[in-house]
C-alpha cells in the first residue's frame, strides 16, 4: 500500500473508516447455495473460495440497477 495512502494518513485512519459486513454460517451456507462446487471459484491460502449470491435488502445502500 505504499505510495496509496494519501498524506497525513496511517494505518490507524484506514481501519476506522473500514465498514466491513460479518456473516454467520447460515448467510455463508445461503449465498452460496451450501457451498455448492457449482460456486466454487478456486482455492487460496485459507481453504476454498465461492462466487455468492447477494439478495439487497431495502436497507442496503446500492443504486437500481447494480
Amino acid at each position: 500500500m505504499t505510495g496509496n495512502l494519501p498524506s497525513g494518513s496511517n494505518n490507524k485512519d484506514m481501519k476506522e473508516e473500514l465498514e466491513l459486513p460479518f456473516f454467520n454460517m447460515d448467510e455463508l451456507a445461503s449465498a452460496t447455495n451450501n457451498f455448492s462446487g457449482a460456486n466454487k471459484v478456486g482455492a487460496g491460502g485459507f481453504g476454498p473460495v465461492y462466487k455468492v449470491i447477494i439478495i439487497c435488502k431495502q436497507s442496503c445502500n446500492m443504486s437500481p440497477g447494480l
